[in-house]
């Protein structure tokens, strides 16, 4: 339940870096595969030490419950409190930038990092704050700042990383035969009988690896959805965790 802030763990799970800071490795370069597990490790492990609401419309828009929503000076306002910016063209963007992280499912968890939150950010949204009760006025809590960053997740789907099942050299031979068969010279019994298996065995293996992607699909949107509705608060320890440097993720080729 993304609505119970204090000491959670990541709700999403390990997945895939896409590229590595400052792109991919060149000749001579490896990715340092050791260094990028525990990035993946500590993505995993992360922790949530509050959330804030977003404003309804930004809601409604990131869910895609409604894509022609119009967002209000409000929220505008309230994304750029918490670090976020929408571009001229409509994009997002973020004050520490953004990463991305494929899961196997091809589901792609997008992390936007925004600003650091105040100690009033932390007391509204049941995180600690700064570890200890401070003294001192509402308007200074809201200046002070603290060890965690608002990061918003939004999720996509990329569908490349499931492969339809190809068709059967064997079904290939038979349909080209029964397309090329006469009166005269029908396919044999063997072979229709063989043909028909053939055909029932592939469409229920691309029955099965539609009902596979549709999952997925429907698993990336159920996440939109879920994440839409919060600012999250993270621990900066835990950010500097899954965002190695290019110089620790990237080595010279052994």
């Amino acid at each position: 339940d993304p609505s119970k802030p204090a000491d959670q763990c990541s709700p999403w799970g390990p997945g895939t870096l896409e590229a590595s800071p400052g792109g991919p490795p060149a000749a001579g370069e490896s990715v340092n595969s050791t260094r990028a597990q525990d990035a993946l490790n500590a993505l995993a492990a992360l922790r949530i030490t509050g959330v804030r609401p977003k404003p309804a419309n930004l809601v409604k828009l990131l869910s895609a419950a409604d894509a022609s929503v119009a967002l209000s000076p409000a929220d505008q306002a309230s994304l750029q409190r918490h670090g976020f910016f929408v571009a001229s063209d409509g994009a997002l963007v973020a004050n520490e930038g953004q990463m991305s992280i494929r899961g196997e499912d091809g589901v792609v968890y997008s992390l936007w990092f925004g600003e650091l939150a105040s100690e009033a950010d932390a007391a509204a949204s049941g995180g600690q704050v700064g570890g200890a009760e401070k003294a001192g006025s509402e308007g200074e809590a809201a200046t002070r700042k603290t060890s965690s960053r608002f990061v918003m997740v939004t999720t996509s789907f990329d569908e490349s990383v499931y492969t339809a099942p190809a068709e059967p050299a064997e079904l290939t031979t038979l349909k080209a035969a029964e397309a090329a068969a006469t009166a005269e010279a029908p396919l044999s019994e063997d072979q229709k009988k063989r043909l028909t298996e053939l055909r029932t065995s592939h469409q229920a293996a691309l029955d099965a690896h539609k009902t596979k992607v549709d999952e997925a699909r429907k698993r990336s949107t159920d996440l939109a959805r879920r994440f839409a509705a919060w600012y999250y608060l993270v621990d900066l320890q835990s950010l500097d965790a899954i965002r190695p440097t290019r110089e620790q993720l990237i080595q010279t080729a052994q």
